[in-house]
């Protein structure tokens, strides 16, 4: 039973755990949350090392997060490690034209806006703040989340590609 849940099934989940990378650095993790907690762990399978962190916040994923970061470079966890990223400016004029709603798929829109100079995604009631490593490229501090926006051949925006993959059309 054990193999069967380390197994990847479905785009990187084994069964109820999310399953990466591979030899050595093969491991599986899993978070939780309830209103007030988060929490977060991960287990290397060569090893045998691993670390759980549980936080008492609705924000706690982020120091869950950080924690874990630090864990990793303090043991040498492989393929474990924040990446650094350099912010870069975008101009008002282009931020405006990032703003809108965008279909993620039936039923889920991921909605862009613009506060001062910086943009907001949002869903699900979820509230986080993009920076710009390009002119299209945006991520998130608090998760992996990577979004690009697409251009037409005259200039303006169609959709969006979540972690280079998932496309969300713009619809408003």
């Amino acid at each position: 039973m054990t193999s069967q849940m380390l197994t990847p099934q479905i785009e990187g989940w084994g069964l109820g755990l999310a399953v990466e990378g591979t030899g050595r650095a093969a491991r599986f993790s899993h978070g939780g949350s309830n209103v007030g907690f988060r929490c977060q762990f991960i287990a290397y399978t060569d090893t045998g090392q691993g670390a759980v962190v549980m936080t008492n916040s609705d924000n706690g994923g982020q120091l869950a997060r950080e924690i874990l970061l630090g864990i990793a470079k303090e043991y040498g966890w492989p393929e474990y490690t924040s990446k650094e990223k350099v912010l870069t400016s975008v101009d008002q004029k282009t931020l405006d034209a990032y703003v809108g709603q965008y279909e993620v798929a039936s039923g889920i829109n991921l909605t862009v806006t613009k506060e001062g100079d910086h943009l907001i995604g949002e869903a699900g009631g979820r509230r986080i703040e993009l920076f710009p490593e390009s002119e299209d490229k945006f991520f998130a501090v608090t998760t992996d989340l990577q979004i690009q926006f697409v251009r037409d051949d005259k200039a303006g925006v169609t959709h969006l590609l979540i972690d280079g993959k998932t496309r969300a059309k713009k619809i408003k």
